[in-house]
């Protein structure tokens, strides 16, 4: 191995369970790999606040939450078209007390808006490496 190449582990990708799409993997900040990501097709039927939004995510069971700001970024690259266009979704990643985090799957953007505002969430399943 020479300074401009890399041994990388095998890593086995699990299937989705029923109702889930498979985002990809993510590293920590070192660089290695982290979680594996899933994508539950359900969502809910109304737009929320943030507080809601984590809840509603926490309630469908161990390893589900709103995607991180990090996440939603993978989630924009590999399953954009899962996402209504025209709408923010939040993740659960804050900007400050009363702030957090949103994505918008149109363009890619991401900005932080006051926590009581009400947007679009979906919830993602992670599994360790």
């Amino acid at each position: 191995m020479d300074a401009t190449t890399a041994d990388v582990a095998t890593l086995q990708i699990p299937r989705p369970r029923d109702g889930e799409r498979y985002a990809g993997l993510m590293l920590d900040a070192d660089g290695k790999p982290s979680h594996h990501l899933f994508l539950l097709e359900v969502e809910p039927d109304k737009r929320m606040t943030w507080a809601e939004a984590q809840e509603w995510a926490k309630n469908l069971g161990t390893g589900i939450g709103v995607p991180t700001r990090f996440e939603s970024a993978l989630l924009m690259a590999n399953l954009r078209s899962q996402f209504d266009l025209s709408a923010w979704y939040w993740t659960s990643t804050q900007y400050a007390e009363y702030y957090a985090w949103l994505q918008y799957f149109d363009y890619g953007l991401q900005f932080f808006s006051d926590i009581s505002w009400q947007a679009r969430c979906r919830a993602v399943r992670r599994l360790s490496v």
